[in-house]
């Protein structure tokens, strides 16, 4: 049997779970048929998920293989990298301090860089903590200590007036971290450690600490871990990233799906953030100008068909997390395949929620090239070869080879698409702006599509 087919075929093991699922026997069936889909189309060795309610672990399922070159069986301890979603355990320390009056979520940095210069000052810990500091995303030395590191951004100039804008990125992290030390008087690990992993016995969640010396990269043991995976040229390969020492507030933790849902349940039921901690925490961050920054402290904030959800994806589904506050609802996906979406949480959420209200009605399209040019886009995406006629020449070449490599992805792990329809439209410079409805199966998503005077598609985002 060929290589490929043994790793799916260990992949799509009966996932694992506790006898006592918690869950409606015919609802848990329904959420390992949907992981078993994205599985099998993925090819995904193995991973777990986790469905926590109103403080309480629900279901656990785990499957496939943590390490495929010697078998081992993914578990409720399996640890996982889970990259960017370490940002999550930054923002609850951030709660933390804020909440015992240990520093002001919303005064300026200057307190604790009096250095810095005088725009960089008025940066606050909030905007921190929620990409909407103004400074550029960056990058940090890789070998730089957090110290260092800190002086490096302090030098950055800041490319907008903070709160002005979000911007997703690395450095602000950095700083964010930094703050966390001197307010606590304890360094980043040492604070984690204390304030949130002893107090929840998370036992599994910890950081590697590899760097490279010289030819050989080095890093402290991770019992239990998993190996990250790859597919590329055919092959399923070994992955391994390396995360800059000054870095860890924003990637770099491994966790088991055990750990990240006793957080989530905490979380939830007040056991680990009091009342004025959890409101700091799940507070979406709102820009100058009063839109939605997307971000709240350590999280993504979206709102899937109307409803608000928290949470954050990391590597970039090598973990994903979804806390829905008003349902009392929270999901956990890991895996150690790099090639899935951060889309899975939100499907097994839309399984345990009541149907989303109808969606607005459709309108006359009186531009039905347009509409087509972009229905042959995410079809072309979905089998990663795209017709270049489809794309404006703002898209263009230069992004082609990337949606192709991503859409088998982002849109091929959906369900075929069965219809799009449009929603509104309106004028611009050069074309017009559209957003459409977009169903596979039957699941919808939005789309906000930027079309040039001839219909081909010059930029496009799902909402």
């Amino acid at each position: 049997m060929h290589p490929g087919a043994l790793l799916l075929a260990a992949a799509l093991l009966a996932p694992a779970r506790p006898p006592d699922d918690g869950l409606p026997a015919a609802t848990a069936r329904a959420v390992d048929a949907l992981v078993a889909s994205y599985v099998e189309r993925a090819r995904i060795p193995g991973g777990a998920v986790a469905i926590v309610r109103d403080g309480r672990v629900v279901k656990v399922s785990t499957w496939g293989k943590a390490e495929v070159e010697n078998g081992v069986p993914v578990g409720p301890g399996t640890a996982f990298p889970i990259a960017s979603v370490t940002k999550i355990f930054a923002g609850i320390l951030v709660a933390q301090l804020a909440a015992e009056g240990r520093l002001d979520p919303d005064a300026g940095i200057v307190r604790w860089f009096p250095d810095a210069p005088a725009d960089l000052g008025k940066v606050t810990v909030r905007q921190l903590a929620t990409h909407t500091s103004g400074l550029p995303p960056g990058d940090v030395d890789p070998d730089a200590p957090l110290a260092e590191a800190v002086r490096a951004v302090l030098s950055t100039p800041l490319e907008a007036p903070p709160g002005t804008r979000a911007t997703y990125g690395l450095v602000d992290f950095v700083l964010l971290a930094r703050v966390l030390e001197l307010a606590s008087g304890m360094d980043y690990e040492r604070l984690l450690r204390e304030r949130v992993l002893a107090p929840l016995r998370l036992w599994d969640t910890r950081y590697e600490h590899a760097a490279d010396q010289g030819r050989a990269r080095v890093a402290d043991l991770v019992p239990g871990r998993a190996t990250t995976y790859a597919w590329s040229g055919g092959r399923l390969r070994r992955y391994a990233f390396a995360y800059p020492p000054a870095a860890l507030a924003a990637g770099g933790l491994f966790s088991s799906v055990r750990d990240l849902a006793t957080l989530l349940a905490a979380i939830q039921s007040g056991t680990l953030l009091p009342p004025a901690a959890r409101e700091i925490l799940l507070a979406p961050a709102t820009l100058a100008d009063g839109r939605p920054a997307g971000f709240a402290p350590g999280l993504v904030v979206s709102r899937p068909h109307g409803r608000l959800a928290l949470g954050h994806s990391g590597g970039p589904a090598l973990a994903d997390v979804l806390l829905l506050p008003a349902h009392g609802l929270g999901v956990v996906v890991l895996s150690n395949q790099r090639t899935l979406a951060p889309q899975l949480a939100e499907a097994v959420a839309d399984l345990l929620l009541p149907p989303p209200p109808p969606g607005p009605p459709a309108i006359a399209d009186g531009s039905p090239a347009a509409t087509g040019a972009f229905r042959s886009l995410l079809e072309g995406m979905a089998r990663g070869r795209i017709d270049p006629g489809v794309l404006a020449p703002a898209l263009g070449e230069a992004a082609r080879p990337e949606l192709e490599a991503w859409g088998p992805v982002s849109v091929g792990l959906r369900d075929p698409l069965a219809s799009l329809e449009l929603l509104e439209e309106s004028p611009v410079a050069g074309g017009m702006t559209r957003l459409y409805r977009a169903r596979f199966g039957a699941e919808p998503v939005l789309y906000r599509v930027r079309h040039d005077a001839a219909g081909a598609v010059a930029d496009f985002d799902p909402e």
